[in-house]
């Protein structure tokens, strides 16, 4: 069994560590150090804390990395100052779910303030927040996947069609128009995310060869058979099993016969996630969503065979965020398992479960 090996001595000082800047964060003295420096006694005076509490916290996010010393004045430092601006919904976020945990752990209830697995509506609101953001801390990840792509499909496809299927922020589809000169892409996302994809496609100078459509992906009529590819990217895992069976196969069905459909996810290792990235990805999730989940590679080589698709193919990405996994799977010619799809699906299962 691989296994990373932490002591439980390390666990109780990052908890330490870790509690100090969840009472940073509570305390609003995160925000402060965020917009500027200052002696402990000025951080304790201006948000009435005491002063020295403010000043042993303040030693330990120091000692993290959290906060830098100008002179006698302390401050978030550079990597914080980053990952607040990076990170998807900033680091207020994370936070937030983490002082979620203990009521979770009871409850099982996600927190209902980050949740982005609710209506359209209430979709739409939250990756437009988001989207933005997930484009950068992906765009590695894309250029890689879409060279492996491209060298699949070959000089015949240079004018491929590419269909991207909750794009976010399009980083998926659009970093194969940049190594598929001739390729269009047709872009499916909710309005307020599909305005932001439409400037952001527009700053490209791409706005010709990109259709963004605006609408959830179970409304959006789609043609059968016209795409050369289409995208998943880090959508399935917010839908429930019949909805994400049904994106699949919606998704297939848009495949013109021998194209590809592409999934980015993060795949579990049921029953038990012994990865130590997956599983912290597991449980942010769940505090995210009411009927989101993470799925395994058996379940979705189960829905791909079943919807005319060949047995998925792992893609490993250097580039990609631990957690995150790519698997293309090409439509043969009707909607059914054959028997070695069957056996395929059988031996995943078996090594999935492997921890």
């Amino acid at each position: 069994m691989n296994r990373e090996r932490w002591s439980l001595l390390d666990l109780f000082e990052m908890g330490d560590a870790a509690a100090s800047l969840l009472a940073a964060h509570r305390t609003g003295l995160l925000g402060a150090l965020l917009a500027g420096h200052d002696r402990p006694e000025g951080f304790a005076a201006a948000l009435g804390l005491d002063a020295r509490a403010t000043r042993l916290v303040l030693n330990i996010l120091w000692a993290y990395g959290a906060v830098g010393l100008d002179g006698e004045r302390f401050g978030a430092s550079a990597e914080l100052a980053r990952l607040h601006r990076d990170h998807p919904g900033a680091v207020g976020i994370d936070l937030d779910l983490f002082d979620h945990t203990a009521e979770f752990l009871r409850s099982g209830a996600p927190l209902l303030r980050v949740r982005v697995d609710g209506s359209d509506s209430e979709r739409d609101d939250s990756f437009a927040q988001i989207a933005p953001r997930l484009g950068p801390l992906y765009q590695p990840a894309a250029h890689e996947l879409a060279l492996l792509l491209a060298a699949d499909l070959g000089s015949d496809h240079a004018a491929a069609r590419v269909l991207d299927v909750g794009a976010g922020s399009g980083v998926w589809g659009l970093a194969l128009l940049e190594v598929l000169p001739g390729a269009r892409l047709t872009a499916v996302e909710l309005p307020q995310v599909a305005q932001l994809l439409r400037r952001r496609v527009a700053s490209r100078g791409d706005a010709e060869r990109v259709e963004v459509i605006a609408g959830g992906y179970f409304d959006v009529a789609l043609p059968d058979g016209a795409f050369d590819v289409v995208v998943l990217g880090n959508v399935l895992h917010l839908e429930p099993p019949p909805r994400a069976r049904r994106l699949v196969q919606l998704a297939a069905a848009a495949l013109r016969p021998g194209g590809a459909l592409v999934v980015i996810d993060s795949l579990a290792r049921h029953p038990y996630e012994m990865e130590r990235h997956r599983a912290l990805y597991a449980l942010s999730l769940a505090m995210r969503t009411c009927a989101g989940r993470t799925y395994s590679a058996a379940e979705l080589a189960e829905w791909a065979c079943g919807a005319g698709l060949s047995y998925p193919e792992r893609r490993p990405l250097a580039s990609a965020p631990p957690h995150i996994d790519a698997v293309t799977s090409r439509r043969r010619g009707g909607a059914h398992r054959d028997a070695d799809g069957a056996a395929e699906v059988a031996h995943t299962e078996q090594e999935g479960n492997r921890p």
